[in-house]
């Protein structure tokens, strides 16, 4: 049995682990997704046994790793393990602006929270300002930054940490999973385009990368043009949020005003549309957002 907590206090170290496996479950997602589960050995290839038997084939600080370990969010791999993910990755699809792009579209329709941190917001800026956040939570070899800000623009820059290697397949998933996450929310014609991509396998790596976008639609979007009448846009944006399983505590993350708010905004919304309990709010929401 994976002692995982044993292995966390080694993975707490900056030097030794950087990327969480949230990402390799996701990139496990995305290979059986499209190849079936036959494309797994070769995801794995140098990582793990082609059987992907548990094993102590691979180990990390002298402790044993199994296949499982890469597919349950929660752990942490070393940059190096990193970087293979994404060359066994090109040999499946070389495309890997799709890949990024397909696999931030397959996080929003799992549900994967860690993900959903980033893509359920619903302004292309607050988006891309969530970067560095959600960047900590999956991977610390890098740190984002927003160089400007436009109502239809983003021009960012990435900087690679020192010893933490990045390569153009890194690169490309990164700006591919950014343009998912923007297309899924109905943002149109959302495209990137590399301004500077700096390699070093000594020194810091920098990236800049621009993106650009047709603004979307709110309403169209999410259906919700009926509750408009009734609610505040803050109103309506809790409310679906809370339709869609969300806690108040994770609303209160993912909107970034204070938990006592959320309470508020959705007591009056119960208010406006005459509901006593949450419940009743969110059922109501539901068949007036489906023209109900």
């Amino acid at each position: 049995m994976l002692d995982t907590s044993a292995l966390n206090q080694d993975f707490a170290l900056a030097s030794n682990q950087h990327v969480s496996t949230a990402k390799s479950a996701l990139w496990a997602d995305y290979v059986v997704d499209v190849m079936g589960p036959k494309g797994l050995p070769i995801l794995f290839k140098g990582i793990l046994p082609a059987d992907l038997s548990d094993s102590d084939s691979l180990s990390l600080n002298g402790k044993p790793i199994s296949y499982p370990y890469f597919v349950q969010p929660g752990q942490w791999f070393n940059n190096d393990t990193c970087l293979t993910f994404y060359r066994n990755m090109q040999s499946i699809t070389p495309n890997m602006v799709d890949v990024g792009a397909t696999a931030a579209q397959m996080a929003l329709k799992k549900r994967n929270i860690m993900e959903l941190r980033l893509l359920t917001l619903p302004k292309a800026a607050l988006i891309l300002r969530s970067i560095a956040r959600i960047n900590a939570k999956l991977a610390r070899n890098k740190t984002p930054r927003i160089m400007d800000l436009k109502k239809n623009s983003g021009h960012l820059a990435i900087t690679y940490h020192e010893g933490m290697y990045h390569t153009a397949a890194s690169t490309d998933y990164y700006r591919g999973f950014l343009c998912g996450c923007l297309d899924f929310l109905g943002f149109r014609d959302v495209r990137s385009t590399v301004l500077f991509d700096h390699m070093d396998n000594v020194k810091q790596g920098e990236t800049e990368i621009l993106f650009e976008w047709e603004e979307k639609s709110f309403p169209e979007k999410f259906k919700i043009r009926a509750l408009e009448k009734h609610l505040s846009r803050r109103e309506t944006e809790l409310v679906r949020l809370l339709s869609e399983g969300f806690t108040l505590q994770e609303i209160s993350y993912l909107t970034d005003i204070t938990y006592e708010t959320v309470k508020f905004h959705l007591a009056n919304a119960r208010k406006k549309l005459n509901c006593r309990t949450r419940e009743e709010l969110v059922a109501k929401f539901i068949t007036q957002s489906l023209g109900g």
